[in-house]
C-alpha cells in the first residue's frame, strides 16, 4: 500500500468537514433535547446523515491507503482493485445520504407549515428524491454482473447499466430538490405576523439548502469522471470531495436554523451568570394560564425581574409584549370571541433577580419595574377584552 497523490488532500477536506458537521449536529440535538424539548424525525434523519458522512469519510480514507487519488502506474494492481472497491462503497453511501440529508431538511419544514399544499409539495419532494436516490444507490452495486466486475476489470462479465447516466440524473434531481426546498420558507415565513427584519433572518436561515444545491451542481459537473477507465481512482478525486462537501453543507443547513435558539440562550439567557444574577425559568407547558398570570404579577411586584413570554398572537394590542417563534411542533389555537391567540407548544418564562445596590442599577431596576407594570396592565386588559 502506498499513500500519496491526492489522498492527503481528500482526507484533509473530508475529515475537516466531518468534524465541523459533527459539532453542528450535536449542537442542534442538544438544542432540541434540552432547550426546545422537541426531538423529531428531522433530528433522527440528520443523525443518520451524519453517521453516513462519517462512514463515507472512513471508506474514502481506507481507499486512499490503497491508492485512491493516485495514478494507476504508481500503485500495485492488487492495491488498485482494493482502492476501486472502497471507492465504490463510499459512492453508494454518499448517494444514499441524499435521502437522509434531504429528509432532515424536509421534516424541519414540515414542522412549521400549516397549509395543505405546502405539506403536499414537501412530501412530493421528499418521496421522489428518496426513490431516485435509493435506486441510484442500488445501481452502484448491481450495474455489473458479477458484482466483482465493478472494481476488478480482470473478472469475466459485463456491465449492463451506464452508471454515469443514472448518477447524473440523480444528481440533477437532487439539486432541483435543494432549490425547491430552499424556496419554500420564502412563501411560508413572509405571511407570518413578524417584523420584516425577523422575516428576512428566518428566511435566510431556513433557505440555506440553496448552498447544498450549489455544491450539488459542482458534483454534477464531476460525474463524467465515472466513465474513466485507465485513471478511475485519480479522475474521480473531485467527485469524492464534492460529494462529501454537499452532504456536509446539507448537515449545516439543517442545523443552523435550530442552533439559533441555543445561540440566543447563551447570548441572553446566560449573560451575567457569573455575576450577581440568579436565573430561573419555567416552561408554560408546566403552567396553566393562572400560573403564568402569577408569574407576571410577581415580575411586576419585584424590581429587577425580567419576564419573557414566547407566544404568537394576532392581537395587535399586545404585539409589543409578545415574541414570535416558528420552530414549533404544534400550534394550539384558542378562539375567544372574535380574537385568536396562537401559542406555541414550547414556551417559557425567564426571569432573573438582580442584587446590585449601586445607583445606576437602581435606576435600571426602576425602568424595568415600569415596563413590567405596563406589560401586566396590557395583559389584564387583553384578558378582560377577550372575555
Amino acid at each position: 500500500m502506498v499513500y500519496g497523490g491526492n489522498g492527503p488532500l481528500i482526507n484533509a477536506v473530508l475529515w475537516t468537514e466531518t468534524a465541523i458537521a459533527t459539532f453542528f449536529v450535536l449542537a442542534r440535538c442538544y438544542t432540541r433535547r434540552f432547550i426546545l424539548h422537541s426531538l423529531g424525525l428531522d433530528d433522527y434523519f440528520l443523525i443518520v446523515s451524519l453517521l453516513l458522512l462519517v462512514t463515507f469519510s472512513s471508506c474514502v480514507a481506507v481507499g486512499t491507503s490503497y491508492g485512491v487519488g493516485q495514478r494507476r502506474a504508481d500503485i500495485a494492481p492488487e492495491d488498485y482493485i482494493e482502492a476501486m472497491k472502497w471507492e465504490a462503497i463510499a459512492q453508494g453511501l454518499s448517494i444514499f445520504n441524499l435521502v437522509a440529508s434531504k429528509g432532515a431538511v424536509a421534516f424541519l419544514l414540515l414542522r412549521i407549515v400549516t397549509q395543505t399544499w405546502h405539506k403536499v409539495y414537501i412530501w412530493f419532494c421528499l418521496v421522489t428524491n428518496s426513490i431516485i436516490a435509493t435506486w441510484c444507490t442500488i445501481a452502484v452495486f448491481i450495474h455489473c454482473t458479477p458484482v466483482d466486475k465493478i472494481w476488478n476489470p480482470n473478472v469475466e462479465g459485463h456491465c449492463w447499466l451506464d452508471l454515469a447516466k443514472v448518477a447524473l440524473a440523480t444528481s440533477v434531481y437532487a439539486v432541483c430538490i435543494d432549490f425547491a426546498l430552499g424556496t419554500v420558507p420564502c412563501f411560508i415565513i413572509w405571511e407570518l405576523n413578524m417584523k420584516r427584519k425577523d422575516k428576512i433572518v428566518t428566511i435566510c436561515g431556513l433557505s440555506l439548502g440553496v448552498l447544498a444545491g450549489i455544491c450539488g451542481i459542482l458534483r454534477t459537473t464531476a460525474i463524467q469522471s465515472l466513465r474513466s477507465h485507465e485513471e478511475y481512482i485519480y479522475d474521480t478525486t473531485n467527485m469524492l470531495i464534492y460529494s462529501g462537501t454537499e452532504n456536509f453543507v446539507s448537515a449545516l443547513c439543517a442545523s443552523i436554523p435550530v442552533i439559533r435558539a441555543l445561540w440566543t440562550k447563551v447570548l441572553y439567557g446566560y449573560a451575567g451568570s457569573s455575576g450577581s444574577y440568579q436565573k430561573r425559568s419555567h416552561h408554560l407547558s408546566d403552567l396553566n394560564m393562572g400560573d403564568a398570570e402569577c408569574a407576571i404579577r410577581e415580575s411586576a411586584a419585584s424590581p429587577g425581574i425580567e419576564t419573557r413570554i414566547y407566544a404568537t398572537s394576532f392581537d395587535g394590542s399586545i404585539e409589543n409584549q409578545i415574541e414570535e417563534t416558528i420552530l414549533r411542533d404544534k400550534i394550539q389555537r384558542s378562539v375567544i370571541g372574535e380574537q385568536e391567540l396562537v401559542c406555541t407548544s414550547k414556551m417559557s418564562i425567564n426571569f432573573s433577580q438582580q442584587k446590585r445596590k449601586d445607583s445606576d442599577a437602581y435606576r435600571s431596576d426602576s425602568e424595568t419595574y415600569r415596563k413590567n407594570s405596563e406589560a401586566y396592565t396590557s395583559y389584564r386588559k387583553y384578558s378582560n377584552d377577550s372575555r
